[in-house]
């Protein structure tokens, strides 16, 4: 059988600061299993924190001096309860 990957969020926690976007904070545990290997589940807890834009960092092809961009977080590779809450806490009122 193949080992199967699982993610569970063990708690998630929203930081609000005035004139910013809202940073989620994530601690979750990811387990590694196959029923066949008695060594196996192997468990791996977590924290990370996801922000509304990362800043790209591109090089001037003729200076080399950095050129920094604000892009918007990819997100869609995360659960949909994650999603949910970015779409939530991200929204413009």
């Amino acid at each position: 059988m193949a080992i199967q990957k699982t993610e569970t969020v063990n708690s998630l926690s929203v930081k609000f600061e005035e004139g910013k976007d809202a940073v989620i904070l994530i601690s979750s545990t990811t387990s590694w299993d196959d029923p066949d290997d008695s060594d196996l589940p192997i468990n791996k807890t977590s924290t990370r924190q996801i922000t509304k834009t990362s800043q790209d960092t591109t090089y001037d092809s003729e200076t080399g001096t950095p050129i920094h961009s604000q892009i918007d977080t990819d997100i869609t590779g995360e659960s949909q309860l994650i999603q949910d809450i970015c779409a939530l806490v991200w929204t413009d009122v």
